[in-house]
């Protein structure tokens, strides 16, 4: 029999019925338990502990708090079956589900670890601290041996405490270091202030900056000294910079809506975006027909997903003022997104009318324009091509001063925005670590971007020079490259944010290339080759969309999966009693014309459900329902999961039996990492490079049957493809294994091909031959020598 518990007093025993008595005296306990535990007395806790389970094996509170306290004592297999105990009387506990998993792990089970994490994801277990164990055993999988997962420690009633939050935010101060004395009243002379001008004027951009940082440090509580500050950093895009000058020119000038709207623009360029919002909204209490500050808060809205009141900001915008490029460019944008194209296409051509010369607004109405369905090839090709034409440099480059010696060592320069824990760098950097070892060239970067991490250091190891590029305008980046007597310069960027085309424009290098960064032609005539593979560009189909000469590798890309990368689990189907499909996809990808085809899927097949991940708030879910329950498809069948870690968001198609892509602008990573996951991708092989990101990894791995002619074969296929249970759980379980062993795709062999076709391309210039498509055949887990391009160049067939 258990024993009994009678810590109460008479008096209380008396009054209480014995039940509610027993109740007491084991929560009373249970708290000297709790007590002891924290206070790291053990073995007393175990002994209340004990107390309470042999007179109440079934308290669920008991049994999980000596599980914990088995934990901390170094003993979590032993743990296991009081945190059993303690589910099975309280199953949807988030609590005991997490540290349950976390002593499966700790214990050595990682198997069962990551099937129990399934089952605690299928009860709705979800949290920050559930993520941050995924990433744990996920990193610790990575490791040579299983490592012990750490759990944060756990308050008395199971929660994991918060993480400690960041100090709060300072008033920002003198930007320059300098302690600015309260008593200092003194005001900057406007002869100084105009010097800072000026010398914006004049492009001297460096100059402006020490410039005017020495007038705060000289007036340090003259908000017009600090405002000039500025207006020189926003003219190299230095956007903390700008936030902190420009707040306190604020704070000491609260009514220079100048300086308002610039650090408004700079608060959003940086992501804090409600801030931007509010320094907008505060502007137009003052000046409500302020056309400049409309479309900035438009824009903010926008990317806060805020369609329509991005759409009424921006309209008003435009009435205003109607020669405003930047308010068409903002306006066209909200609208592609809003579905209104034809009235979008229209004010993104006339922000292109009105200015021109704005390479960087031009970039990123082709970017957009890449994304949009309604887009016709044709169109989208000539739009490039006119890019081009604006961009174009009138006179004749200057001779180039290359030794042309076919064999000697080349100079390979890298240019890219992105040189950071980017999706161009995880790609890039694979290569890079092969590359670096090939004797026949060294590389030389350009990086056009601020951010520095742990990806840039890398890079940099690798690097035999790197060089910011972020403060020279294009003719002094173009001269740098010259100086630098850059043999073969790769633009890593296309049409996508911080790229330097108006520099390539110039031709500073002799063969110039564009690879990884862009599934499109650049439109410049300076461009030479642009790097392709097979799958995604099949030889002569797509010639007439490019102004470079297409070179085919074997693969354009490698594939390098993250270390902690969780284990592929069983095919969800198997078990739930239906089939699950996902995307992973950038938002911007999934257009009312891509949910319409996935949904005559889910309509065909009532029992299906959808996963949409890479959600970034309530605004781009509310975005995807909306769009879903147009095309009649019920709430309850979509569930939606947050962009997040890497190991996180791969752990995610745990509960994804098949993706379905995007169209015009497919998958690519998402693609590769699905299938790493044991997860293949249903996708449309389109009529260009950019609609066939995904059929070009697929390719790779000989998954034909899951690439479609068109709309209505891909609904054909998804659903037959869905049907066949037992190949879909074969292929999960063998997925890994092809990415792994598909020599096309591996870092080694990619670096070898593209050293092959750099040689190949050099070569052709040496012998004063013009640029021309050619494809590199596959190689084998060797970085070639400069002298074996001969035996791997093939003509296009």
């Amino acid at each position: 029999m258990p024993m009994s518990l009678s810590l109460s007093s008479p008096e209380v025993s008396e009054v209480l019925p014995q039940a509610q008595q027993q109740e007491q005296d084991v929560l009373l306990i249970l708290q000297s338990a709790l007590e002891l535990q924290q206070a790291g007395a053990y073995e007393d806790a175990r002994a209340l502990y004990e107390i309470i389970i042999g007179a109440v094996p079934m308290h669920a509170d008991a049994q999980y708090g000596y599980a914990m306290l088995k934990v901390q004592m170094g003993e979590p297999a032993d743990s296991l079956r009081n945190f059993e105990v303690a589910l099975g009387l309280s199953p949807d506990n988030r609590h005991y589900w997490v540290n349950y998993i976390s002593a499966l792990f700790q214990s050595g089970q990682a198997s069962a670890a990551w099937i129990a994490l399934d089952l605690a994801q299928q009860r709705g277990v979800k949290g920050p601290d559930l993520d941050w164990l995924i990433t744990q055993m996920a990193r610790s999988n990575a490791s040579p041996a299983p490592a012990a997962v750490a759990m944060p420690a756990t308050t008395p009633n199971g929660t994991t405490p918060a993480a400690t939050p960041g100090a709060p935010d300072q008033a920002v101060g003198n930007a320059s270091g300098t302690a600015t004395a309260s008593g200092d009243k003194r005001k900057a002379p406007s002869s100084k202030v105009n010097k800072v001008n000026a010398l914006i004027q004049d492009r001297q951009l460096e100059e402006a900056i020490a410039y005017a940082r020495g007038l705060t440090a000289e007036y340090p509580s003259d908000g017009t000294a600090w405002g000039a500050l500025g207006l020189a950093l926003h003219q190299v895009g230095h956007f903390q910079d700008i936030v902190d000058a420009a707040s306190r020119s604020v704070e000491l000038q609260p009514n220079d809506l100048v300086i308002r709207r610039l650090l408004a623009n700079a608060l959003r360029e940086i992501g804090r975006l409600s801030e931007s919002e509010a320094h907008c909204r505060h502007i137009l209490s003052t000046a409500p027909d302020d056309a400049n500050t409309l479309w900035h808060l438009g824009s903010v809205l926008h990317c806060q997903k805020r369609y329509d009141e991005a759409a009424v900001a921006g309209r008003r915008a435009v009435e205003l003022a109607p020669n405003n490029a930047l308010a068409h460019l903002s306006f066209g944008m909200v609208q592609i997104d809003r579905g209104q194209v034809a009235e979008a296409l229209g004010h993104l051509q006339t922000a292109i009318e009105l200015d021109s010369n704005n390479t960087k607004n031009n970039s990123a109405v082709l970017f957009r324009l890449t994304h949009c369905d309604a887009i016709d090839t044709a169109t989208l090709t000539e739009a490039h091509f006119a890019y081009g034409k604006r961009n174009a440099i009138r006179t004749s480059p200057k001779r180039h001063a290359n030794v042309p010696d076919p064999r000697r060592k080349l100079r390979i320069g890298l240019v890219s925005g992105d040189l950071y824990n980017h999706a161009v760098s995880t790609y890039l950097g694979a290569v890079v670590e092969y590359l670096a070892k090939d004797p026949s060239v060294s590389l030389h970067f350009y990086y056009n971007f601020t951010i520095e991490d742990e990806v840039t250091s890398f890079l940099q190891a690798h690097a035999a020079s790197w060089t910011v590029v972020t403060r020279m305008n294009d003719v002094g980046f173009a001269a740098t490259v010259r100086r630098d007597e850059i043999d073969i310069l790769i633009d890593l960027s296309g049409h996508t944010n911080h790229n330097r085309l108006p520099a390539f424009a110039r031709k500073p290098a002799p063969i110039q290339v564009t690879w990884l960064g862009y599934p499109a032609t650049t439109g410049l005539d300076a461009m030479d080759y642009f790097l392709a593979d097979r799958h995604s560009t099949p030889p002569g189909l797509f010639d007439a969309q490019f102004s470079e000469k297409i070179v085919l590798l074997p693969a354009v890309a490698p594939y390098c999966p993250t270390a902690a990368s969780p284990p592929v689990n069983t095919l969800p189907a198997l078990h739930k009693g239906y089939i699950t499909y996902g995307s992973f996809n950038r938002l911007n990808k999934v257009s009312r014309q891509v949910v319409a085809l996935w949904a005559r899927i889910l309509h065909a097949d009532p029992s299906a459900r959808m996963i949409i991940g890479a959600i970034e708030g309530d605004a781009d879910q509310q975005t995807c329902l909306t769009r879903f329950a147009d095309e009649g498809i019920d709430a309850g069948r979509l569930s939606f999961r947050t962009r997040t870690e890497t190991p996180v968001y791969l752990q995610q198609h745990h509960h994804v039996d098949i993706c379905l892509d995007t169209f015009p602008y497919t998958g690519a990573t998402t693609t590769i990492n699905a299938l790493w996951m044991g997860v293949p991708t249903v996708t449309i092989a389109g009529n260009s490079p950019l609609s066939r990101g995904s059929a070009s990894w697929l390719g790779q791995l000989g998954l034909h049957q899951y690439i479609a002619n068109d709309a209505d074969d891909f609904v054909q296929r998804a659903l037959a493809l869905s049907k066949d249970l037992d190949a879909l759980k074969q292929l999960r379980a063998t997925l890994r294994e092809r990415c792994m062993h598909a020599t096309s795709i591996q870092p080694a062999n990619v670096a070898s091909s593209l050293s092959l076709a750099l040689r190949a391309m050099w070569e052709r210039w040496c012998a004063g031959q013009a640029p021309d498509s050619f494809e590199i055949e596959p190689v084998q887990n060797t970085v070639a020598p400069a002298a074996a391009s001969e035996h791997a160049l093939q003509p296009v067939t």
